[in-house]
């Protein structure tokens, strides 16, 4: 099933979707904020095709779950809802300017630094990573500036990527490392003293979560697991992450390139092969945790497209991640989407900035690819029909990680790793 594309026109540096809300980050160091579940609910569209445009842009998680199994189970039921969704890719789907002045509700000087390197969502706050550190705003609802207009310091540190959970942020920061960054409850960090510690002195230019671990990426060395263990103390109700050990890509894979993780995947990209390891932590001993899922040919999947060349014109790898939809690797002049059923999408083109949102709750199946010119929000559908136990390419759906069914709490603060 090919992915349904969204348009909006624009000069954007980055963009970031949450709660209702597209926020866009324009290049002349602006943002605007837009009523994105209005301006889907008022897209003229057949009725018959509702429920696929509510699904792909702002309700992704409706038909994940064991409410749709038994359903989905029955085989005209499945496929008439996959017709809807490949129906509804035969439309133009591109916002006019008109549209885009319509639904903005606040347009606004960004308080960061420009330009960030990357940004994220968290409990109600937004943070940029940047040259100058770690940069932190409130969002609302209620004021007329949808972003606080003035950006609080969480740290004065080079950050190339920043990623959060657990009232925690984990930080990419190149040669100087891995690092975690405690929050307290309302979006601060403890201090500079308290709050900071240094998991891994390798070089870290990207980071995400697996599970209570954290995994770092590197072009000039390995990628790591910082590993922790998540247990309940004897009579608490609050669970407290201890951190274990650094693990190396090579004794994930038994060999080297560039590697990148999330949840339950661990992916390495190495001469046009993905190679692909489910991480099972609860497993108890590492030799267990790292289940070998194989290799996804990328070369081969990509030549199913015989308007595509090979391999060799993408040129190297750029970066990867990991969504429920599958896995997304960026090359120097294309990106490839290797999905959770079915063959590779590429991409062509080199994008300005790209991201997912495995963590959000409706918005888990886009990918945004911003170019010189304009968005787009790329929305992949296929996986609510996928064995989510079976599947090798893509984060596995458990309704435990779904952030709305989930209650976070505060963790000790781990040992630094000397």
């Amino acid at each position: 099933m090919q992915p349904l594309r969204l348009i909006i026109p624009g000069k954007y540096w980055d963009s970031q979707i949450y709660k209702g809300r597209l926020y866009l980050f324009g290049r002349d160091g602006d943002i605007r904020t837009i009523n994105w579940d209005k301006l889907i609910e008022e897209w003229e569209v057949e009725d018959r095709l509702r429920l696929a445009l509510d699904c792909a842009f702002r309700g992704s998680d409706y038909l994940y779950g064991d409410r749709w199994s038994r359903l989905f189970a029955d085989k005209e039921i499945r496929e008439l809802v996959q017709a809807k969704f490949r129906d509804l890719t035969a439309k133009i789907l591109q916002i006019s300017t008109e549209r885009i002045e319509q639904f903005t509700v606040g347009r606004q000087d960004s308080p960061f630094p420009f330009p960030h390197a990357d940004s994220t969502i968290y409990r109600d706050h937004l943070y940029t990573a940047s040259r100058k550190g770690v940069f932190r705003a409130k969002l609302s609802k209620r004021n007329k500036r949808p972003v606080k207009s003035l950006g609080e310091e969480e740290w004065d540190g080079p950050t190339l990527a920043v990623a959060a959970k657990y009232y925690c942020l984990a930080l990419a920061a190149g040669d100087e490392g891995l690092f975690e960054l405690r929050l307290t409850d309302d979006g601060w960090n403890t201090s500079a003293d308290e709050g900071l510690v240094q998991l891994g002195k390798l070089n870290c230019v990207d980071c995400n979560w697996a599970f209570y671990s954290i995994y770092g990426s590197s072009h000039v060395g390995p990628g790591y697991l910082a590993a922790f263990k998540n247990e309940r103390e004897p009579d608490q109700e609050v669970r407290k992450r201890e951190f274990l050990q650094l693990i190396q890509d090579d004794t994930i894979f038994h060999g080297r390139g560039y590697s990148f993780g999330n949840q339950d995947k661990i992916c390495q990209v190495s001469d046009g092969q993905v190679r692909i390891r489910r991480y099972q932590p609860w497993q108890g001993d590492l030799e267990n945790s790292f289940e070998d899922l194989g290799e996804l040919d990328m070369t081969a999947l990509w030549a199913h497209d015989r308007t595509v060349a090979l391999a060799p014109w993408k040129g190297g790898v750029v970066s990867g991640a990991i969504a429920l939809f599958g896995t997304i690797v960026e090359c120097e002049n294309a990106v490839v989407v290797i999905p959770s059923e079915g063959s590779a999408v590429t991409i062509p083109g080199e994008a300005v900035n790209w991201r997912v949102f495995p963590r959000s709750v409706q918005y888990e199946n886009q990918l945004h690819l911003i170019y010189e010119d304009k968005l787009e929000i790329l929305s992949f559908n296929h996986d609510y029909f996928v064995n989510q136990m079976q599947k090798r390419s893509g984060i596995k759906f458990t309704e435990f990680e779904t952030p709305r069914r989930t209650r976070s709490v505060r963790l000790p603060r781990p040992p630094e790793l000397m």
